[in-house]
């Protein structure tokens, strides 16, 4: 149960925001492997049709008549593979996680829902490049002798890599866009998440480590695959590839999902 500390600031319960992505992913069932194997497939077609497989990237193991070399193709193929992506976030919360009715058309035709995810990722990905630049600024820095000067420089610039920890803080408005739902005001979130800002950085710190873990070895495996298995099993694992990379996406979603109903004391619906 959700413990309220008042009536604004509400405190997450702890083993459910570090373990319940991963629980919600195993209860997908079938909507789980439906949707993830739709996506996948739909993803590595794309890839391969359009020159843009794991081991194109290689140039040990590049297969040069299956590898785009058109910078246009590659850049529209993935804008499209983003898109998807996008599209699989929604189906995911609204039909894997929300009781939604399966539709094909939901999953094959984009819509204003997707829209406005894409929008909130961009800003999120905004804020990691102000991280990039606080980064990059703190390694550029010329030293300085007074010691208050280095001091105020450190803590003025350091700000910009609080900016993405701050963002995960409104990861239910993810889940709202591909629910349709009305976003709260951003003061809102802000005050109810005020209890727990340590417990979501940690939660998903977590997840995307342990996502990490099982991606890097199969994308490792992606690159080196062309020149050792042929092309057509150079496409198998590129499914395999973005299987899993739906599965990593379902976790942030789960992740995004729990913030939700948690913070807003919304339920499945269960229609």
């Amino acid at each position: 149960m959700t413990e309220k500390k008042s009536a604004t600031e509400i405190k997450m319960p702890i083993i459910e925001t570090l373990l319940g992505p991963f629980g919600l992913l195993f209860a997908g069932g079938k909507y789980a492997v439906r949707i993830c194997a739709t996506y996948a497939l739909m993803m590595s077609c794309l890839m391969a049709v359009s020159g843009n497989m794991s081991v194109c990237f290689n140039g040990t193991y590049r297969i040069e008549h299956f590898c785009a070399d058109n910078v246009l193709l590659i850049v529209a193929a993935r804008l499209i593979y983003l898109m998807m992506l996008v599209m699989f976030t929604r189906c995911w919360i609204d039909m894997g996680l929300n009781g939604g009715s399966f539709s094909w058309k939901k999953m094959l035709l984009p819509n204003l829902r997707d829209v406005k995810i894409l929008g909130l990722l961009a800003g999120y990905l905004a804020s990691m490049i102000i991280a990039g630049i606080s980064f990059y600024l703190l390694y550029i820095r010329v030293p300085n002798p007074d010691w208050r000067i280095e001091l105020a420089y450190f803590a003025l610039v350091s700000i910009g890599f609080l900016a993405p920890l701050m963002l995960l803080r409104f990861g239910c408005y993810i889940a709202m866009a591909a629910l349709g739902e009305k976003m709260p005001k951003i003061s809102d979130i802000w005050r109810k998440t005020s209890y727990s800002p340590m417990l979501i950085s940690a939660g998903a710190a977590f997840m995307m480590m342990a996502a990490m873990f099982v991606m890097m070895p199969l994308t490792q495996f992606g690159y080196q695959s062309g020149a050792l298995v042929g092309p057509l099993k150079a496409w198998v694992v590129e499914y395999m590839s973005d299987f899993i990379i739906c599965l990593a996406i379902a976790l942030v979603a789960n992740f995004c999902y729990l913030q939700r109903k948690n913070l807003l004391g919304v339920k499945k619906n269960d229609d």
